[in-house]
């Protein structure tokens, strides 16, 4: 028991949290990016005219980096909904607003505990309070009441990283209660009380000097967690700042990804393959242990911007791209087993509902529900899907599953998968809100999005279209909220790749072209390709950056010694009454000659590390570009280009991401073969689209890529 609460970031975050200390070379500091509308201030203009300009900087996230800049918008937001008055419409949720009064209530318990415990472990010598056995049963008292709110939250919410609070809490009230009453019993003193709390703590492995604050930053966390649940309240919080972030990339691709097309269906097709083809499928991380853990929870932003996500993290974009065309989504939830081989509940597919209809998405495979006889193979498209299966009819006839599972499932596993299955639907606070219900109405012609969200609404037209199977709520959308709060501290960890530049007057490269792309400005002047080349350093470009970065090491160094020497020099000649003060000066430049000859062998280190960010950076931005030109190619605009297209979406792929082999540069290989399995398709090199679809891959989309891979072989076959 360390009492360090875990954070399951991507195996990156320990690279970049050592390089970004030393990246002065690539990363700008205080140079602030151009901006279409400024964020300081709030005073000036009207505010409607204020409202303007922040809507339009919302919808130019590529200019605006980072928390601060996040922050400024949202304190300017505001200054705006202090002037709108409630809306009597909105009706308050009564689920969210018992969760936050009883968030609210644990969070207050917490900084509670941890004072009390700091009372046990620390004397106070100045204020002259005395620790009593009453204080010691006081804690265990609130031990008891925090176990007792945690287990209530847990099964209200599914927050499963609460789990880890239960164990903590559980722990230290295992030695508090034996202790409260051996201490009145006995009357022990106060250093006695100390002595046994300290003792039986470490003898659980625990640090006592983390205690306290470990309990006063579960406080933090779940008070920053229960802000997500403030209906009524009519301001906005970090979480508030991110949820719109979100909405406005989804409300951009889901009206650019789905070209002219109308019909729900077919709009639900486009944003399906859209997802699978723009978010690489990740469920687990590999420690620098080697030990292989789930991917953490995220919210649809992170998602859509760091490119990689879970099978959850697939049907969570789905749905809130199909919110922005107010179709509704649901889950389809049944038993799997992960890495760790515990049993837990995944989505297998998505459901959209369309004219009283469920349709099966497969995302669990990366393929919607269609028979054999759907499927056709169209010349410069590949496989094109025709009609969608619905629920019903697959609850009418299991077989219909079959053939897009494979050798994977037999009939009994499909009947047993479909039993298993329950229907369920995110529910999100903040989508929920009185803030999101005014700015919804507020934005009106282009800035139109969705915001606002009713679970209960949604829930009641399932029960309609499905009757007989119980709809219940998502608690995913909770788990990435908290893990949100959990990380808030370190998530920019994760961000330090789109920090790196290497040339000061194009800051931020690979932010910029990433939201250019999810805005559908992808290619021209100023867009994300353009961008995206700039985060591309050549081989003896980034040789030269990290020479530069070694001779300002080194000249530091040669400086130091200049001082030393000249420190020297003078003390041979000083007066008897300046020599203390030189002496002094020289033991302390000595101490930073040794700090400096400890640190040197770190920042050299730390340039090689800086070397593999810049590469990592420039993978990553070869395989977004490869995207981009993927997406220019199924443009009927881009048909007289689309060969050259897709040779370079080829090229990007296949040359600056497959060819390499080194390990650091293995992290879209997985999203690689599929991205060119797609190419391949859309060219008629189907051999070749057949072997990138079944090069082997732990993750549950590989059933998906044998079953395009499986089509394409039957519909050649009987060319």
């Amino acid at each position: 028991m360390k009492f360090v609460y875990k954070n399951h970031l991507f195996v990156l975050c320990a690279i970049i949290l050592f390089a970004a200390i030393l990246c002065a070379a690539g990363c700008p500091k205080t140079k602030k990016s151009p901006q279409r509308y400024s964020v300081s201030g709030g005073k000036g203009g009207t505010n409607e005219q204020v409202f303007a300009g922040v809507i339009g900087s919302f919808n130019h996230l590529e200019d605006h980096f980072g928390q601060e800049s996040l922050t400024h918008l949202l304190a300017r937001m505001n200054g705006w909904i202090t002037d709108q008055s409630p809306d009597p419409a909105w009706q308050e949720d009564a689920f969210f607003a018992e969760q936050e009064k009883s968030l609210t209530s644990l969070a207050e318990n917490f900084a509670q505990f941890a004072k009390l415990l700091e009372k046990i472990i620390v004397a106070d010598q100045q204020s002259g309070t005395v620790l009593t056995p009453d204080d010691v049963q006081q804690a265990a008292d609130l031990a008891k009441t925090l176990l007792e709110q945690l287990d209530v939250t847990q099964k209200a919410l599914g927050v499963r990283q609460l789990q880890e609070f239960l164990q903590s809490v559980g722990e230290v009230e295992g030695i508090l209660r034996p202790l409260a009453s051996v201490a009145k019993n006995m009357n022990m003193s106060e250093g006695d009380i100390r002595e046994f709390f300290q003792g039986r703590f470490r003898q659980l492995g625990g640090n006592i000097m983390q205690l306290v604050h470990y309990f006063n930053s579960l406080s933090e966390i779940i008070n920053n967690f229960a802000e997500s649940f403030r209906g009524p309240a009519l301001n906005f919080s970090r979480l508030d700042g991110d949820y719109l972030k979100q909405s406005f990339w989804c409300r951009s691709v889901a009206h650019w990804a789905c070209g002219n097309r109308q019909e729900e269906i077919e709009l639900a097709k486009e944003l399906f393959d859209w997802t699978i083809r723009n978010i690489m499928l990740q469920t687990t991380i590999r420690t620098p242990q080697g030990e292989l853990l789930p991917v953490p929870p995220q919210t649809p932003w992170e998602t859509l911007l760091f490119g990689t996500g879970s099978t959850s993290d697939w049907a969570y974009v789905f749905v809130e791209l199909l919110c922005q065309h107010r179709i509704d989504a649901c889950l389809l939830m049944s038993n799997f087993q992960n890495s760790q081989g515990q049993v837990v509940r995944l989505p297998w597919s998505v459901g959209v509902l369309i004219d009283g209809k469920v349709h099966v998405f497969l995302v669990r495979y990366g393929v919607p529900l269609v028979t054999e006889d759907e499927i056709t193979l169209v010349p410069d498209k590949g496989l094109v899907f025709g009609q969608v299966v619905t629920f019903d009819q697959l609850r009418e006839n299991h077989e219909l599953l079959r053939p897009c599972l494979g050798d994977n499932f037999s009939a009994d596993q499909v009947k047993i998968l479909l039993e298993q299955t329950s229907l369920v639907i995110p529910s999100d606070p903040i989508a929920r809100s009185q803030r999101m219900f005014l700015l919804e109405k507020a934005l009106t012609g282009t800035n139109k999005t969705v915001l606002f969200t009713s679970w209960s609404e949604v829930k009641q037209r399932f029960e309609s279209a499905i009757p007989g199977l119980t709809v219940e709520r998502w608690n995913y959308p909770f788990e990435a909220y908290f893990q949100s709060c959990l990380t808030r501290n370190t998530q920019d960890m994760r961000m330090e790749l789109f920090r790196l530049a290497a040339d000061p007057k194009q800051p931020y490269p690979l932010w910029k072209g990433r939201i250019l792309y999810l805005s559908g400005r992808k290619t021209g002047p100023g867009a994300a390709a353009g961008e995206l080349q700039h985060a591309c350093l050549s081989e003896q470009a980034r040789n030269d950056l990290m020479a530069k970065s070694a001779t300002a090491i080194s000249e530091s160094g040669t400086q130091l010694e200049v001082q030393i020497r000249e420190t020297e020099i003078a003390l041979q000649g000083a007066s008897e009454a300046d020599k203390p003060e030189l002496q002094a000066k020289l033991q302390e430049l000595m101490q930073i000659r040794k700090n400096f000859e400890t640190s040197l062998g770190m920042s050299l280190q730390g340039l090689q590390l800086q070397a593999a960010m810049f590469e990592i950076a420039g993978a990553t931005a070869n395989y977004w570009l490869g995207q981009i030109h993927f997406e220019e190619a199924l443009l009927a605009t881009n048909a007289g280009n689309r060969k050259s297209t897709l040779n370079a979406a080829y090229d990007y792929v296949s040359k600056r991401i497959l060819a390499n082999f080194k390990p650091h540069l293995q992290q879209w290989r997985h999203g690689a073969n599929y991205h060119l399995g797609r190419v391949c398709e859309m060219q008629g090199k189907y051999e070749e689209a057949i072997r990138f679809y079944s090069t082997a891959s732990p993750e549950s989309d590989s059933v998906g890529r044998l079953f395009r891979s499986g089509q394409i072989r039957r519909l050649t076959t009987n060319e």
